[in-house]
């Protein structure tokens, strides 16, 4: 699943366990996500621990192999180690790519959250395959973050040779300003799972998603 990380970059979902309810599980909102446009997968779960994470993300995982597409968990290398997944997405404090790459081996693919030039390279320097930059908009998930503009996010994208993908308050009608801006994919919450009862919803933001990255090499 590597050689074709680009591509599974474009609509990248991260979850939340706020859209689980009695009905349905996170196993089957991701499903429901993957059947409709999302690419990638990420189990980022705040509030879950332990054996109720393991359990949730083997649950996770097995939909994620069924549809043949990347399971990314977000900051546990441990965990994402433990159950095979295919990836680790590590934030500023979550330790480094560098140490990752020699738990992990060469085919797992790491994530690194890189608002800046800076961290960027050091995140590509370190053996990152993709840096996450954002907030292109405030979010209630991350409050500790500025504001990216475009044009730094460009910049990041140029000042690397691995794929970014933006993040932060995206959704189909609100992703534009990323025209251009050379990013590979977009990462996102509520811009999927927040809409799989409306239907095409996010059928049409992965088209709009895959407009806005071809639209760097155009």
């Amino acid at each position: 699943m590597k050689k074709d990380l680009q591509n599974s970059l474009r609509l990248y979902a991260l979850t939340d366990l706020c859209y689980v309810n009695d009905e349905k599980s996170m196993a089957d909102l991701v499903k429901e996500a993957i059947e409709q446009g999302a690419t990638m997968i990420q189990l980022r779960e705040k509030h879950l621990q332990g054996d109720a994470l393991e359990q949730e993300a083997r649950e996770v995982l097995a939909v994620c192999k069924e549809q043949n597409v990347p399971l990314i968990i977000n900051d546990d290398l441990q965990l994402a180690l433990k159950i095979h997944a295919n990836g680790v997405h590590l934030g500023q404090k979550d330790g480094n790519a560098k140490e990752a790459r020699k738990l992990s081996g060469e085919d797992f693919i790491i994530g690194v959250t890189a608002p800046s030039i800076e961290l960027a390279r050091m995140a590509q320097e370190d053996g990152a395959d993709y840096i996450g930059a954002g907030a292109i908009y405030p979010t209630a998930t991350k409050t500790d973050t500025k504001p990216l503009t475009p044009e730094a996010l460009s910049e990041i994208v140029s000042s690397v040779s691995i794929p970014v993908v933006a993040i932060g308050g995206l959704n189909r009608h609100n992703c534009d300003l990323l025209m251009h801006t050379g990013i590979t994919g977009i990462a996102t919450s509520s811009g999927v799972f927040a809409h799989l009862d409306e239907d095409g919803e996010v059928e049409q933001f992965r088209k709009k998603a895959e407009e806005i990255c071809a639209s760097s090499h155009a």
